[in-house]
């Protein structure tokens, strides 16, 4: 395996990983919050739709960078289908750019991650609503969801919170959607949020530069193909394994390491 694609395998895990996972506290001494009553008012509305949703379906697609020892950045990419119902079923199916796939499962009972690539899958028992596995996934096996904030119902303090700076940029059009350009801070990154006019406050594009990060890397996501009342049957969230594929364990790194062994 070479150099970048080391590098790249650590940084993003799962396939679902990948964001450095950097502090979001303000550093002491730090200036006043400058936050734009109009930009408030759009991450609050959108926060508020997403909440309201009992359900729902988005494709992502994701570039993210990998900062090499040089200081060269170099961007990898995937994309994903994310589905959601409340209180407690997520799905996540992610094709990387080289063609590696990989889903992971939570039912309400258990969360599973499957390689389908390799043939190999990992399970562990799980209970609790969804912003309960999502704290699960990032605290115990290193799987923090890109943009899993949007899952959440509390989303609006999951983004408001340690926010320095929020101002509304401009008008734009995304993928022929007419949004509201929104530029945030947060002690560490910046962050940009184009988020729908109208009745569906559907973020539509983010991007976050992590600032304190060598090489200042950056995320970026182009979110598609909104289903905010998707018809979802159970079997979409229950794990069934492949015929032939191989239990291993979770490794808090990688995401996936064989039973038994260490290594990433």
């Amino acid at each position: 395996m070479g150099r970048a694609r080391r590098i790249a395998c650590i940084a993003m895990g799962s396939l679902l990983l990948a964001v450095p996972n950097a502090s979001l506290s303000q550093p002491d001494g730090s200036a006043e919050p400058d936050l734009e009553p109009a930009a408030l008012a759009t991450l609050r509305r959108m926060a508020d739709y997403l909440a309201s949703l009992p359900a729902m379906r988005v494709e992502t697609e994701v570039e993210y960078d990998a900062v090499q020892s040089d200081g060269q950045r170099i961007e990898f990419g995937a994309k994903r289908e994310l589905t959601m119902r409340r209180p407690n079923r997520i799905r996540v199916d992610a094709t990387t750019r080289n063609g590696a796939q990989r889903s992971l499962f939570y039912d309400g009972r258990q969360v599973a991650l499957l390689d389908r690539t390799h043939e190999i899958y990992a399970t562990a028992a799980q209970s609790g609503d969804i912003e309960a596995i999502l704290a699960y996934l990032e605290a115990h096996l290193g799987l923090p969801i890109p943009l899993g904030e949007l899952l959440s119902a509390n989303v609006a303090s999951e983004i408001a919170d340690g926010l320095v700076f929020a101002a509304r940029v401009d008008e734009e059009t995304i993928d022929g959607v007419r949004c509201d350009h929104l530029a945030l801070r947060k002690p560490d990154r910046g962050i940009q949020i184009w988020v729908e006019q109208g009745a569906k406050a559907l973020p539509r594009r983010v991007s976050i530069t992590f600032e304190r990060e060598p090489g200042q890397p950056q995320f970026r996501a182009r979110l598609s193909k909104w289903d905010v009342a998707p018809r979802i049957q159970d079997s979409v969230f229950s794990f069934v394994p492949p015929a032939g594929a191989e239990r291993i364990a979770f490794n808090s790194v990688a995401g996936l390491a064989p039973a038994g062994k260490g290594g990433r």
